[in-house]
């Protein structure tokens, strides 16, 4: 870089380095919910710190290339887990262009980005608000594949959210859209929302089978791998709903086997995370205390805040059941401090749960229940998970010390 800002030739060096990263990326036939290959994610991850560096020339210089590499490395960024940083080079590039004419269209899909990067990360509330901005984009610019995969991410969001309305207007109108295009990745990923919002908001197992059914025939048919993955995890909370927890257990493996595959990380753990969700609600204990507590540290370095929430609610309410409520009640009210500082609710069906867990720790806590809460609503979340999975050497009251309370640390 020296050498070319000395020879004045740095400008031109670097406007074609862009557009050689540029044309790389762009180098497949589909972007986002796609058939990417094994072989283009791993040509994208050793060529990731050329993609920042041209990332970051384009975001200075040249906007509209930008926004074209942003789109054209979603589906890397889905898969590969680099979800934070995709989601603060999308908002950078987005307020960059709002003022810009012309690109409407290339906007409207970087919103689909980051609105899928928001949704995997637990950040319902911003995808929903990024979804809602590539919707009216994408329709000016009559960009409708666009439009129909931002109709599944508002519908996921929406569900996630409780307001299950949203969600089933959209995701009928992202079917609708997917179907009369033939827009076969999306349909295979809108029938399998469809599917989960059956099973977990109404209960009805026989639809959302067949929801799900068809979107596994459409995925095998595509070479849709990520859907596959996702869509394990469906049928495998179909078998636990009827009883079956061999069979779901086999599923949630081979969603895990798959994510392992296309090297996600995210699928993985959500895939062992919910298996244990599984075996807790048919009454074991042991092994999905082990599951919830190998998986902490993991979501922590994935920057999942939203699932260690989670996880540390599931880790107190085996605690409780283990007639542990005092550190039950911490890890309750570290979890929903990291829900406030996110401004990340839990479910409809998480919450049922979460408030039958309080009202039954307050019973039999009494008076101390206010002191056990007030120490966990201090700690930080590296504190909150040693409470959680403390080290056999030493107890549990060393990880909760008043000196080292810092709630901004979430």
């Amino acid at each position: 870089m020296e050498k070319l800002l000395e020879s004045g030739e740095a400008v031109d060096a670097r406007d074609r380095h862009l557009d050689y990263m540029l044309q790389i990326a762009e180098n497949r036939d589909s972007r986002m919910f796609g058939t990417e290959t094994q072989e283009w994610f791993n040509q994208m991850e050793m060529e990731h710190d050329n993609l920042r560096a041209a990332f970051e020339w384009a975001g200075s210089n040249h906007p509209d290339k930008a926004l074209k590499l942003a789109y054209a490395l979603g589906g890397f960024w889905t898969v590969r887990d680099h979800i934070s940083e995709s989601r603060l080079w999308c908002q950078a590039i987005l307020e960059k262009t709002k003022t810009i004419s012309n690109v409407d269209v290339h906007r409207a899909r970087v919103y689909v980005v980051l609105g899928w990067m928001s949704v995997t990360s637990g950040e319902h509330k911003a995808a929903r608000l990024a979804a809602e901005q590539a919707i009216p984009l994408g329709r000016q610019t009559k960009d409708l594949t666009t439009v129909t995969r931002a109709y599944g991410i508002l519908a996921l969001a929406s569900a996630f959210l409780g307001d299950f309305p949203t969600a089933q207007q959209a995701v009928t109108e992202g079917e609708s859209l997917a179907r009369a295009r033939g827009l076969r990745s999306e349909l295979a990923f809108l029938l399998s929302i469809r599917g989960q919002m059956q099973y977990f908001s109404r209960g009805d197992v026989a639809r959302a089978k067949a929801y799900l059914d068809e979107a596994s025939r459409i995925a095998r048919e595509e070479g849709f791998r990520w859907a596959s993955s996702f869509l394990a995890i469906g049928m495998a909370h179909t078998a636990a709903f009827l009883g079956d927890i061999e069979a779901a257990r086999a599923a949630f493996r081979e969603s895990g086997e798959i994510a392992a595959r296309m090297g996600n990380r995210r699928i993985q753990y959500s895939s062992q995370s919910e298996l244990a969700h599984v075996l807790r609600q048919h009454g074991e204990l042991e092994e999905p205390l082990g599951i919830y507590k190998d998986l902490l540290p993991k979501w922590k370095d994935l920057g999942h805040r939203a699932a260690v929430a989670h996880e540390l609610e599931c880790i107190a309410y085996i605690l409780l059941r283990k007639e542990e409520p005092e550190r039950a009640a911490i890890l309750l009210s570290a979890a929903q401090e990291i829900r406030r500082v996110i401004d990340t609710p839990r479910t409809n069906y998480e919450e049922d749960e979460y408030e039958r867990e309080v009202a039954a720790l307050r019973e039999m806590l009494g008076e101390a229940f206010d002191k056990k809460w007030d120490e966990g609503k201090f700690l930080s979340m590296e504190q909150a998970i040693q409470v959680a999975s403390p080290p056999s050497s030493s107890p549990t009251s060393k990880a909760i010390h008043p000196d080292n309370r810092n709630h901004q640390k979430h």
